[in-house]
């Protein structure tokens, strides 16, 4: 189905604008040549995420997370599994990552009331948004392919029940963490730091960096001098 004049002076808005995150929640078979080529161009400047359509197990997602440069978003049931309604095409790489396929039991059902017990992969969509945000908002001197990159990286890889595929399932946690893990990096770059200087540095909170520098192990080396601990990057 074509867009109407208003839908694609929004999409033309978007790419003059050049925000750094956009969620299109709308779905086709098919996609007017002059639209796509719009939502590429825009898909190079922008992280666009999209739902990846509710046509069922077998059918591929629908346009615009068809598209190459558009993360495709796919929706998942309480159990954890891909939900029998989301879309998933038998062979390719789309969608390329899966959430909950509703916003219970998360803030964004707080802001959005009714909605927050609608379903689909629409709902999975605007969680992995949310979840791109905060990572960008941790570093913010990141790029877009950085942000997708961490989201898919850090994502549980989990088979579909009675068939080989494999799928990638959001991990907002391990998102987050990967991301205040790069910023500890480029902190300390070439420098020792006390562990104040460092949280000065991140702005993150003592417990998380605690658990940050645990996590990072071997990467970093530590010595103490004068009753101080000091930590540096292992090259």
């Amino acid at each position: 189905m074509p867009l109407s004049d208003e839908e694609q002076q929004i999409l033309k808005e978007i790419e003059a604008q050049q925000p750094d995150i956009v969620l299109m929640d709308f779905g086709s078979d098919q996609i007017a040549a002059a639209t796509k080529d719009l939502i590429e161009r825009i898909s190079r400047m922008t992280l666009v995420i999209a739902a990846a359509g509710n046509l069922g197990r077998g059918s591929q997602v629908v346009y615009p997370a068809r598209l190459k440069g558009v993360l495709a978003v796919g929706a998942l049931d309480p159990a954890g599994s891909v939900a029998r309604y989301s879309s998933l095409p038998k062979s390719g790489n789309k969608p390329e990552l899966h959430a909950p396929e509703s916003l219970r039991d998360s803030p964004l059902s707080v802001v959005l009331g009714e909605a927050k017990d609608s379903q689909g992969t629409s709902f999975a969509a605007l969680r992995v948004t949310a979840a791109a945000a905060l990572v960008w908002s941790i570093n913010p001197s990141g790029d877009l392919q950085w942000v997708r990159d961490t989201l898919l990286n850090t994502a549980v890889s989990r088979k579909v029940k009675g068939r080989s595929t494999v799928v990638r399932t959001l991990d907002i946690q391990g998102a987050l963490d990967e991301a205040r893990t790069r910023v500890v990096v480029e902190a300390l770059g070439s420098a020792e730091m006390a562990f104040s200087e460092l949280q000065g540095a991140v702005g993150l909170a003592t417990s998380v960096l605690d658990r940050l520098i645990e996590s990072m192990g071997d990467r970093l080396i530590k010595r103490e001098q004068a009753g101080a601990i000091l930590y540096r990057l292992r090259r």
